[in-house]
């Protein structure tokens, strides 16, 4: 799981990606929840921890309602 994490690093600790690695497909896909808004103007950092209080670390069903262009320009 990709947590968001950023570091700087000196040019010379930065490694090649394994061959193998580079080869297998895809491991992550971008999506967002639909329908899903602030009850203020602004989400606060309080509304992400609860976020992930109530749904990390557990299994859910999801249902694909629309299928967009995404960032990594697969679709």
């Amino acid at each position: 799981m990709d947590y968001g994490d950023s570091e700087y690093l000196k040019y010379e600790d930065i490694l090649p990606m394994p061959v193998f690695l580079r080869r297998m497909p895809f491991q992550a896909i971008e999506c967002c929840c639909l329908d899903i808004e602030p009850m203020d103007i602004d989400w606060n950092e309080n509304v992400g921890d609860t976020f992930c209080d109530l749904y990390y670390g557990k299994n859910y069903m999801a249902q694909v309602c629309e299928l967009t262009a995404c960032s990594c320009g697969l679709i």
